[in-house]
């Protein structure tokens, strides 16, 4: 039993390499099965802290690779983590990536972003704002559940929501949405809150208040208006 979890303990710890950024902050990796490109990833000891600035390209043993991943667990649990600015080469965030990251405030994700794993951001207790890239394709599961401070987020892509993605996030008041087809709300009875529905504010692009309230999910809704 011993030897299972000395081995399961390694194994949660590795990473391929690390690389120091122009601000002294160092920023471990794993490098994809294409060796081109490469992932965030964690270290042993949670230490990502402060603002942490992920590069687009990073060089490892003379070659440079691509950043397109911010792998699972790759922040979770840094508790002094306050903002992290993602490149437009990251196309995907893992599974409980930023999960448990208390002091996390806002959240900018870029257009190459199209997937957000299960419970990416749970618990981030601290955030109040979540914008979202024009290509993102899917929320998962429960990743932004418990975000108590998110006031604002916005969409701009008709992506689709999975179930509890936004559950118990009690002060989300102000929602955009400025994308013509509505995002798609796998199941609108848990996806928010139901105070959400009934206090919260929709903003629709012009003329497609009709298309939202066709919609499964954003027709319960009670105050939407239009974006000039």
């Amino acid at each position: 039993l011993m030897s299972l979890m000395c081995v399961v303990s390694l194994t949660a710890m590795a990473f391929s390499f690390s690389a120091e950024n122009s601000d002294g902050k160092t920023i471990y990796y794993n490098i994809s099965k294409d060796g081109a490109t490469c992932e965030v990833t964690c270290n042993a000891r949670n230490t990502y802290a402060g603002v942490v600035f992920i590069p687009e390209m990073v060089t490892n043993n003379g070659k440079t690779l691509k950043v397109t991943a911010i792998g699972k667990d790759a922040f979770r649990d840094s508790k002094e983590l306050l903002l992290v600015f993602i490149p437009n080469s990251v196309r995907s965030i893992g599974a409980y990536a930023f999960s448990g990251c208390v002091k996390l405030k806002n959240l900018e994700l870029p257009n190459s972003v199209t997937t957000i794993g299960k419970c990416a951001f749970e618990n981030c207790k601290m955030m109040t704002r979540a914008k979202f890239g024009k290509y993102l394709q899917t929320i998962g599961v429960k990743a932004f559940c418990g975000c108590g401070y998110l006031a604002y987020v916005t969409f701009r892509s008709p992506a689709k929501i999975q179930t509890q993605a936004f559950d118990n996030c009690e002060k989300l008041i102000y929602i955009y949405c400025n994308t013509a087809v509505a995002p798609t709300i796998e199941k609108p009875e848990d996806t928010f809150n139901y105070n959400v529905y009934r206090t919260s504010i929709l903003f629709v692009p012009e003329g497609c208040t009709e298309n939202y309230k066709d919609e499964k999910g954003w027709k319960f809704f009670r105050y939407v208006r239009e974006l000039d």
